[in-house]
């Protein structure tokens, strides 16, 4: 996962290490969607090429649960506490975010359980990265408007998910501190159809 994250920095249509790329002169708000674009990149080649490789499967399943789990609640927690939270932090709720708004992440009424669908959610990073890609893509030969358009991409996901209404904040918001007693990931590898039965499996 590391080795992928790290790789995906470097790639693309305007690799992060470039000068010419313009990401860190856009700003710190462009560091969230720089996050999600590598590590959805990452977790959509495990999750793709997952097939006949089980530790593929399984890593793209940890970073599922590591961002929603974690990073999402971390960042819940700051905003609980009336601090900003850290790019970590940011990067979570926009997973969280992400996949509750397109259905692949759900909670009980009490928020004590969640379920992660993990064929919804590779159709749901799929749709953000189109996007991220796209745009990114679209100023590989506009160096004059660059920054203009990579600022505006920062502004849509920080609204679309790091806003007081958004979906990232309003999914996780109403979790205890210690967040869900049980996380049920669908198809997984430990998933039966014993679950959806209310019956361990």
């Amino acid at each position: 996962w590391l080795t992928l994250h790290e790789l995906f920095h470097g790639s693309g249509p305007l690799p992060l290490f470039e000068p010419a790329s313009l990401k860190t002169l856009v700003g710190e708000r462009y560091g969230v969607v720089e996050e999600a674009r590598v590590d959805m990149s990452a977790f959509l080649v495990l999750a793709l090429g997952a097939a006949d490789k089980p530790l593929y499967r399984e890593t793209a399943e940890m970073i599922l649960l590591e961002r929603v789990l974690r990073s999402a609640r971390s960042g819940a927690a700051c905003l609980a506490d009336g601090l900003q939270p850290d790019l970590d932090g940011q990067h979570g709720l926009v997973w969280a975010g992400l996949l509750s708004q397109e259905g692949a992440l759900r909670f009980s009424d009490e928020s004590q359980h969640a379920v992660l669908d993990f064929d919804a959610a590779i159709t749901a990073v799929s749709g953000l990265l189109r996007l991220i890609y796209e745009t990114e893509s679209a100023t590989v030969d506009d160096e004059r408007r660059r920054a203009d358009k990579l600022g505006a991409l920062a502004d849509h996901i920080h609204q679309s998910y790091l806003s007081p209404a958004s979906p990232g904040i309003a999914a996780v918001s109403p979790w205890r501190q210690a967040g869900p007693a049980t996380a049920v990931l669908r198809a997984g590898p430990f998933f039966s159809t014993s679950h959806s039965n209310g019956r361990r499996g």
